[in-house]
This record gives structure tokens, C-alpha cells and sequence, in this order.
């Protein structure tokens, strides 16, 4: 989805949004690429015409190769790629605290299963193997 600039699903799934890991990289991810295409385009010749108006859906790098040329286009992936190495160690740190999550809930469950099957509420029934419905359901030699 955000290739197409479409952002919400990452902002508010992931979720970035009002999450404090998020929010170093969600700050500088503007500020860092855009200081790095400036950089770019100062240092690099490259031709832009803002006549060309392309829809607000259309991939980054795409108009930026419409709008500037093959030049132009590499700026946007370089930049792209910078706001990538911006929320990588960011992404792994939350990918730790869910894992972290997850083996917590996990282990809760064995031991909750465990206990569970120390305990048994029908002991007068054991062995029947078909539950507190055996005395309702037919015998099994008349189905």
C-alpha cells in the first residue's frame, strides 16, 4: 500500500501511530531523506519539469522518473532506501517485544493446559473417551 501512497495500513497496523519505538524513526524519516535528495539534486544535474501533474496514487520512483528522468529517480530510491535503514533497528526492536510477548502467553498456556489436565471433573467417567454427552449419544454398535 504504500507504494501507492497509501499509508494508513502500515500507520495505524503495525501499529506507528502513538508507539514510542516508532517515533525516532517516523521524526527523521522525513527529515533525513529529504536533507539526503537535497543534497542530491544540488550536487547532481537533474532536469525536473513540475508541468507534469500525475495522479496522487502513482508510485514514488515512477513519477519521480516522469517528472525528472532516470537521475531524478535514483534520488527517490536513495531516498527510500535511507528511510529504510532508519526503521530497520526500530522494526527489530518491536519484532523483539512481540516475540517476547508471545513466548510470555505461550508459556502461560502450557502451564494452564498442564494444570488443566490434573484436573478432572468427570473422574467416574474416565476411559469412556466421549465426553459428558456419552449417556445421550446412541452406543456406538448402533450406528
Amino acid at each position: 500500500p504504500n507504494i501507492f501512497n497509501i499509508n494508513e495500513p502500515v500507520i495505524f497496523g503495525v501499529p506507528v501511530m502513538l508507539n514510542p519505538v516508532f517515533f525516532i524513526p517516523m521524526v527523521l524519516s522525513a527529515i533525513v531523506p529529504g536533507l539526503v535528495g537535497l543534497a542530491l539534486c544540488t550536487i547532481l544535474p537533474i532536469p525536473y519539469n513540475p508541468t507534469i501533474q500525475l495522479p496522487w496514487a502513482m508510485p514514488m520512483f515512477i513519477s519521480a522518473l516522469l517528472t525528472g528522468g532516470p537521475l531524478y529517480m535514483a534520488v527517490v530510491l536513495i531516498c527510500m532506501a535511507v528511510s529504510c535503514v532508519l526503521y530497520y533497528p526500530f522494526f527489530k526492536i518491536a519484532d523483539n517485544q512481540a516475540y517476547a510477548e508471545e513466548q510470555a502467553l505461550a508459556s502461560r498456556r502450557r502451564s494452564k493446559r498442564s494444570d488443566d489436565a490434573r484436573y478432572d471433573p468427570f473422574p467416574s467417567r474416565r476411559g469412556q473417551g466421549r465426553g459428558a454427552l456419552a449417556p445421550l449419544l446412541p452406543s456406538r454398535d448402533n450406528r
